[in-house]
């Protein structure tokens, strides 16, 4: 059972214990931007050692989750889920992120770079709409060179 009161993983505790570090400093002579600095250097290097990241969830379930966080529009955490799935290599999420970041809305950007890396990641798997989208991003010239040539080969 832990008895202290203060845990020294917490982000809190070290807010907390910065003013009684600086008191102590004053009282031993040590200047309050050093001991400042310390602790919160401290506190920075615990917080980007330990910051918690989505737990690896298999390709089926971080859809899923994209999925719900789309309908609650929760734009950030569908891109995050969306691309675990997609990194696993799951097509539909594959596509999912080049519509989305094809379209975009007004709380996610337009990135045509990101659409057609995420839709050739699809269309390589043979999913039949993202071959359509790269033949078009040939076509177009979107976020590709245009090339007529290799628009007919995705079509």
């Amino acid at each position: 059972m832990n008895r202290w009161i203060f845990n020294i993983h917490d982000s809190m505790t070290w807010l907390l214990l910065t003013p009684i570090l600086l008191l102590i400093g004053a009282f031993s002579g040590c200047s309050s931007n050093a001991i400042q600095h310390s602790s919160l250097k401290a506190s920075d290097t615990f917080n980007s050692q330990t910051k918690l990241s989505k737990p690896q969830l298999s390709p089926d379930e971080a859809f899923a989750r994209g999925e719900q966080a789309v309908t609650e529009k929760k734009w950030q955490d569908a891109i995050e889920f969306y691309e675990q799935a997609a990194q696993q290599g799951h097509v539909k999420a594959q596509a999912t992120l080049g519509w989305l970041f094809l379209t975009g809305n007004e709380y996610l950007q337009q990135d045509l770079s990101k659409s057609s890396h995420w839709f050739l990641q699809a269309a390589k798997q043979g999913d039949a709409k993202s071959q359509d989208e790269i033949g078009d991003a040939y076509l177009y010239g979107r976020s590709v060179e245009k090339n007529s040539a290799k628009a007919v080969e995705w079509y």
